[in-house]
């Protein structure tokens, strides 16, 4: 157990999209890393959680958000141990992302898909994002 570590706040796109009348979200994971998580990042100093998320979609997927919503905020843990607080959101992009050179892939998986893929999801994801989107209904 980690003691007297800053909690990491976060901004997280949940961004979904119907294919085949199978309703999608999408994922991205960085190079060199082996889990797929939820377009966004880290705030930095001086900034808001909202411009935080904006920051980074321009960083990871080339592009820019409208619309945006908060949706709700879900605490745990990273996949290391420490505190995490992300901020969930909705939005609509404005052109189709495209990955940065720190993106290696972006997918878009069903509900089943991503269970499925559960080794490469985060804990945060599988204990804490997952049941949100139950709760809500929204996934």
């Amino acid at each position: 157990m980690l003691y007297n570590v800053p909690m990491i706040v976060k901004a997280a796109l949940l961004l979904f999209r119907t294919r085949d009348d199978t309703k999608q979200l999408m994922f991205v994971r960085a190079f060199g890393r082996p889990h797929f998580v939820f377009p966004g990042g880290k705030q930095e100093a001086g900034e808001t959680i909202e411009q935080a998320l904006r920051r980074e979609l321009e960083e990871e997927l080339r592009t820019k958000a409208k619309d945006i919503h908060p949706l709700g905020i879900v605490e745990g843990n990273t996949p290391d141990g420490r505190p995490l607080q992300m901020h969930l959101y909705s939005a609509v992009l404005l052109n189709e992302p495209q990955p940065s050179s720190e993106i290696e892939k972006i997918v878009w998986m069903s509900q089943e898909e991503a269970l499925t893929q559960s080794a490469a999801m985060t804990p945060m994801t599988l204990e804490y994002v997952f049941p949100f989107l139950k709760r809500r209904k929204l996934w």
